[in-house]
């Protein structure tokens, strides 16, 4: 249910209105989009029976929530449980001691103004953030002593695959033992073992494999990790990840490689904005903009430009094969130091989520095309590192010279050209966009120098050895605050619309494969 303003705990069902999720707090026109039109505050109230039986008495339950714009507060049958504040990352509420046999009220007070205090506000970006419970929530029971997390990390893939696990338990109690199982892609079990639990965080390796196949752009095997966790012979436990075999590496001659492999890399920014929803796409649409920038634009790597995407999307990049650039959530500002441990804590929550993808090649950890700011970015890059050191990092920049404190040097080139890179690795993270904007009825000859735009770039990059790719701005057309864009609150930037419907552009990349699927005729 849901109510398009704040009211009380105890409000009556006649002032809500059904509605399922993810939810828009508002539906919107396809254009003139006003952001004063999201920034409210509104209620969602949900009610469920619970029923529990005596086995349920060392449970715990758990609220998941895969994100709420901006801000959250969470109520279960009267009582406040927590806050969050950010509207990108996932958290989850411990309920279970405000649980009552029969029926529960879990009540929302969902805050959807731009609020300076929390990323990516402070200043004004050039983006929507809408509002609403936009992506998926979760109801999760599990043991008092569960898994918590799994960390997988493939090494020496070309030589002699090695695997290692993490696996971060919630508890530790006697008689614990892990069984892990190793599945591939058919299901078939390739490899096992089991781990008497000595403490929290326990690593599993298997150092001799059987062969494994690689994930790569035209073969993205994907295997999975089954790991239970045992009491003396009862089953407490059951969690499960995916992860490839693969080998990714920014190095020092300024090429990116894939398995050993020297890959230009070729892509464009995403901006998860539709038309009348906002950005509380459904799995499908999720999943459907993978398979449109992979298959309909070519591209062999997506930026998930400005902040942390789908676990839907990113599911579906691994499973086409499709690489990742995923950064943290702002735009152009950094904040103060409680605007900044907000930005960590992100960070740290969208790495520990989406560590095990093996299309995230890079993670961003810097805001895009802020100045520098060497003591929070020295931060942010050891986070990175600190949770993930299978993964190079890179920090959005626009202009050359600036502190180079990551191991890739991202850089939005908005020259019209390509400039001669100062740091290498060097990837260009934006081009054209604001530069070039482009309406899908705009002549024909506008048409024609915007794709020749994309494509005169993408040819300086390929001929330029010191620069890996260029991810270009932007796949789609998105909406923006008025100041932005083209009078009608959408910046036309994008080679597709809002509809995701092609410009000539999108012709462009489509033919940059070895064998185009068609010939465009004019």
């Amino acid at each position: 249910q849901f109510a398009a303003q704040k009211l009380s705990l105890d409000a009556p069902d006649d002032c809500f209105v059904p509605v399922t999720l993810p939810h828009s707090n508002k539906l919107f026109d396809h254009h003139n989009v006003d952001n004063a039109a999201y920034q409210f505050i509104s209620t969602y109230r949900k009610k469920f029976h619970w029923h529990p039986s005596p086995e349920d008495d060392n449970a715990l339950v758990f609220l998941d929530f895969d994100g709420v714009m901006l801000a959250c507060d969470v109520y279960l049958n009267g009582r406040f449980l927590h806050q969050h504040l950010g509207g990108y990352a996932p958290f989850s509420v411990d309920i279970t001691h405000q649980l009552q046999e029969g029926e529960n009220t879990v009540t929302l007070h969902v805050d959807s103004r731009e609020r300076k205090d929390i990323p990516p506000y402070g200043h004004l970006v050039d983006y929507l953030t809408f509002g609403g419970v936009y992506r998926d929530v979760h109801l999760r029971q599990v043991n008092v002593s569960h898994i918590d997390n799994i960390f997988v990390q493939t090494t020496n893939v070309m030589q002699h695959p090695q695997l290692m696990a993490e696996i971060r338990l919630s508890h530790l109690q006697p008689d614990l033992t892990l069984q892990a199982s190793v599945l591939d892609s058919n299901g078939q079990e390739v490899a096992a073992l089991q781990h008497t639990v000595e403490s929290q965080t326990n690593r599993l390796e298997w150092p001799d494999l059987p062969p494994v196949a690689l994930w790569s752009l035209d073969t993205p095997t994907l295997y999975t990790l089954q790991v239970t966790l045992w009491e003396n012979g009862r089953l407490l436990d059951t969690l499960s990840t995916r992860f490839g075999f693969r080998q990714a590496e920014f190095r020092a001659d300024g090429r990116f490689y894939l398995n050993d492999q020297p890959l230009p890399l070729f892509g464009l920014n995403r901006h998860q904005t539709y038309p009348y929803i906002g950005a509380a796409a459904p799995a499908r649409l999720q999943r459907q903009d993978a398979d449109i920038l992979k298959h309909e634009l070519a591209c062999n790597i997506v930026r998930t430009s400005h902040y942390p995407q789908s676990p839907h999307f990113l599911d579906r990049c691994d499973e086409i094969g499709l690489l990742v650039f995923e950064e943290l959530t702002g735009w152009q500002h950094v904040g103060d130091e409680k605007w900044q441990a907000l930005c960590l804590d992100e960070l740290e929550t969208l790495i520990t989520r989406d560590r095990n993808h093996p299309s995230i090649i890079l993670w961003g950890v810097r805001v895009n095309e802020s100045g520098d700011n060497d003591v929070f970015y020295t931060r942010t890059n050891a986070l990175a590192h600190q949770l993930d050191h299978t993964r190079q990092t890179g920090g959005v920049r626009d202009f050359l010279g600036s502190s180079f404190l990551e191991d890739v040097y991202t850089h939005n080139d908005f020259s019209m050209g390509v400039r001669t890179p100062t740091e290498q690795p060097h990837l260009i993270t934006e081009f054209a966009g604001h530069m070039f904007p482009t309406k899908i009825w705009d002549h024909e000859e506008r048409l024609i120098d915007h794709a020749l735009l994309h494509a005169k770039i993408h040819n300086l990059q390929l001929g330029h050895a010191q620069i890996a790719g260029a991810i270009g701005w932007c796949a789609f057309d998105y909406a923006t605050h008025i100041e932005f864009g083209s009078g009608d609150r959408i910046c036309y930037h994008g080679v597709m619309d809002i509809f995701r419907l092609p410009k000539f552009a999108a012709y462009l990349y489509e033919t940059q494969v070895d064998n185009p699927p068609l010939i465009r005729v004019a």
